[in-house]
This record gives C-alpha cells, sequence and structure tokens, in this order.
C-alpha cells in the first residue's frame, strides 16, 4: 500500500480557496461602500440610529474579513505548493528511499 499526497488537488483546492475568500471580501467591501452611501443620504435620527447599528455590523464584518484571511493564509502556509506539508512530504519520502536496495 502506497501513501500518496496528490499535489495537484492540492494546489486546486487552495487555489478555490483564495477564490471564495477573495469572493467573500468583496461582498464585504460592497457592504462597506453601501454603509457610506446610505450614511450620505440619511439625516437626523435616523441617520444616527443607522449609524450606530451600522458600526456595529461593520466591526463584525471587520472580524469576519480578518478570520477569512487568517484561514486562507493558514491553508497555503500548510498545504499550498512549497508549504510545510510539501517540506515533510519530501523530507518523509527522502527517509523511505534507502528501504527495499534502492
Amino acid at each position: 500500500m502506497s501513501i500518496e499526497f496528490h499535489w495537484n488537488k492540492v494546489t486546486t483546492i487552495t487555489g478555490d480557496m483564495g477564490t471564495l475568500v477573495k469572493a467573500m471580501q468583496t461582498n464585504t467591501e460592497h457592504l462597506r461602500t453601501l454603509h457610506g452611501v446610505l450614511i450620505a443620504e440619511l439625516a437626523g435620527a435616523a441617520a444616527r440610529d443607522y449609524d450606530a447599528t451600522q458600526r456595529d455590523f461593520l466591526d463584525k464584518i471587520n472580524l469576519f474579513d480578518g478570520a477569512c484571511k487568517d484561514l486562507n493564509d493558514k491553508v497555503f502556509a500548510t498545504a499550498a505548493d512549497g508549504s510545510s506539508m510539501q517540506e515533510v512530504d519530501i523530507k518523509q519520502g527522502n527517509r523511505f528511499q534507502g528501504i527495499g536496495g534502492r
């Protein structure tokens, strides 16, 4: 039985994840833009109350964006081409080269 790490599949999946994170960040940027447009149009108590609610929402969006970026960075550092997982895979593979009289 062989042990195999499918680097092409890993590269595809990490690329897909990067694309997903970028799309999520684009969506949250649209929400930030919408906040600016709406706050510019509102006045009085509506503007004050909307602004307070939206600032709380935007704080949560910022936390979400940061968490997505951190997750994406960790996946790439761990599993992408040239990552720590690939380094371990290469080192472990080298350990087995001498087994079996090769």
